[in-house]
């Protein structure tokens, strides 16, 4: 099987059970009166790093396991057990020493990507493209990237009205001349959007990732058919740890 959703197994009598929902296998634990035990390790886990399967492929529930990535299953009709295959591990080693020759690559990589995606999409889909425009390094980088080969699109910044994000987004849209949307968060949206991060996550993410399902439908109400996005906050380049100095450049 091939998913891009995590894919979670359990071992029953003499059978294995497999899903991409959690709660499915609860309920087929529930259905033939499989005793279901919360798993304390994982627990403990999700509540001091925020993840499950960060240290071992544990879950919520004993006997209910998380596929690891990059892996192929097989299991064994005659013997009841399962055997794994790992085909891709990510490395980490850096091979590039030199910083200016390394940041080219990076250039061009993502400039690659950028084109590679503009030219299987649909004249109508590049018409209603949104981008998620936070102020920081990298938002401001596919903004000015895609200027380049589109017309015009839409730029999407969620916040306050004098926070650092909607102050800096301001000033690119204005000199890039695109079409600025600005949408002001809902104090309330981490509550209203609690039960449904909770149960389209699995439970495997906490609630301060509600705003997920406001942004979502802010692209909904603006008419967004394809949206992009700087990564995590700008947490890979750095542009998050400027906070304000941003707007003191010209």
């Amino acid at each position: 099987m091939v998913s891009t959703r995590p894919i979670y197994y359990a071992i029953v009598n003499d059978g294995i059970v497999f899903s991409s929902c959690f709660w499915s296998i609860l309920r087929f634990f529930k259905e033939i009166k499989y005793p279901i035990r919360l798993n304390d390790k994982a627990i403990a886990s999700f509540l001091w790093l925020g993840r499950i399967g960060i240290l071992d492929n544990w879950t919520f529930v004993e006997d209910v396991r998380l596929a690891p990535p990059g892996t192929i299953i097989t299991y064994d009709l005659e013997l009841n057990k399962l055997n794994f295959h790992k085909y891709y591990e990510l490395q980490y080693e850096a091979k590039i020493n030199d910083e200016e020759l390394a940041a080219k690559l990076v250039y061009y990589a993502l400039l690659k990507s950028v084109k590679q995606v503009l030219m299987i999409l649909p004249e109508e889909m590049k018409r209603n493209l949104c981008l998620f425009l936070s102020g920081s390094l990298d938002s401001r980088v596919l903004a000015a990237i895609l200027k380049n080969y589109i017309r015009s699109f839409k730029m999407l910044t969620f916040g306050t009205e004098r926070c650092d994000e909607v102050l800096i987004a301001r000033m690119v849209a204005k000199k890039l001349g695109i079409t600025q949307i600005i949408e002001s968060y809902d104090l309330n949206q981490l509550a209203d959007y609690a039960y449904d991060i909770v149960r389209l996550s699995n439970g495997s993410d906490v609630i301060n990732a509600a705003h997920v399902i406001h942004a979502l439908k802010m692209l909904r109400k603006n008419n967004c058919h394809v949206f992009t996005s700087g990564f995590a906050l700008d947490l890979t380049l750095g542009g998050s740890y400027m906070s304000g100095f941003l707007r003191k450049i010209k």
